[in-house]
């Protein structure tokens, strides 16, 4: 009987998540990094459409680009909005608008030693086959801000022209944050030829929300150094919160002010709102470890707290 209720316990929790795939309004952020400069990418959803009877999303990516100055000082270099993307979702299947036809960018009922065709190419690129395909190394269930969610970690052979590497969950996509050529929402372009040097962008994920979900494992302003160009970057000083750890509905004291917001440590956000008279009372925040983030005009402060 113990193991019938364990298995439909499982077989509950595995399987209670929402529909696959984004929401309107939907914007993800992903770092990038080069040799010499860096910034980040934002997607976003700008529009629907109709694509061979297929409801479609437009997704426009616009890229920043920041260079260092002297004195480490971090500058807006410039930004370019780069081709718009087409997707669709049925089933378990997501699908993006490449080369004139649908092909599949995700498909997320595919197991451990399986995999899809990414696309095939119109014509020979550096070496590489005609066609892109990934395969499925493992799988397992995430849970994001509450929601059961199935994540693939997916890897391209050396021969794809376009690859994707890394993990990608069924809610937005890829979400490592772990700096890789191909861990970025779409697949990216990779030669085959060994006797070419590339240098390539290499993507990490930072944010996504659309109007269901706003999901930020870092805590930190997902577009910082657009609104604090020529500033010595990140500050990741902490802010001093009293007492640590803290009861619930208790008030805490931090020694600075501007606008905050307290997240778990899953990247739900818990409370928002301004610092006043330099204390924050928490209502109704369950035992557990939190993030406290502090945005003001000089910088964003994180630090972590205990509620028991």
């Amino acid at each position: 009987m113990k193991q019938l209720i364990f298995f439909l316990f499982f077989f509950i929790s595995y399987f209670q998540h929402a529909q696959i795939w984004v929401k309107p309004n939907a914007t993800w952020h992903y770092d990038f990094s080069t040799i010499s400069s860096g910034g980040f990418m934002k997607i976003q959803h700008i529009a629907d459409t109709i694509i061979e009877s297929k409801n479609a999303m437009v997704l426009e990516t616009t890229m920043y680009e920041f260079i260092a100055g002297q004195n480490g000082i971090i500058y807006f270099y410039f930004s370019d909005t780069l081709q718009r993307n087409y997707t669709y979702v049925n089933g378990d299947t997501v699908f993006y608008w490449r080369n004139n036809k649908f092909e599949v960018l995700y498909n997320f009922s595919e197991v451990a030693g399986s995999g899809w065709m990414l696309g095939s190419e119109l014509e020979e690129m550096n070496m590489c086959d005609d066609t892109s395909t990934v395969d499925v190394i493992s799988e397992e269930i995430v849970n994001i801000s509450g929601t059961n969610y199935k994540s693939l970690t997916l890897e391209s052979n050396n021969s794809s022209p376009f690859r994707f590497d890394g993990k990608f969950n069924e809610r937005f996509g890829a979400y490592e944050e772990d700096y890789s050529p191909w861990n970025f929402l779409f697949p990216k372009f990779a030669s085959c030829d060994p006797g070419i040097a590339v240098e390539y962008y290499r993507f990490s994920f930072k944010c996504f929300q659309d109007d269901e979900l706003f999901y930020n494992p870092s805590g930190e302003d997902c577009e910082y150094f657009l609104n604090h160009a020529g500033l010595a970057g990140l500050e990741k000083n902490s802010v001093s919160i009293s007492p640590n750890p803290v009861s619930s509905n208790e008030k805490i004291t931090i020694n600075a002010q501007g606008n905050y917001t307290i997240v778990d440590i899953q990247g739900k956000a818990i409370l928002k709102g301004t610092i006043e008279n330099n204390s924050v009372q928490l209502i109704n925040v369950e035992s557990g470890i939190y993030f406290f983030i502090l945005k003001n005009e000089n910088a964003v402060y994180k630090t972590k707290f205990l509620v028991r």
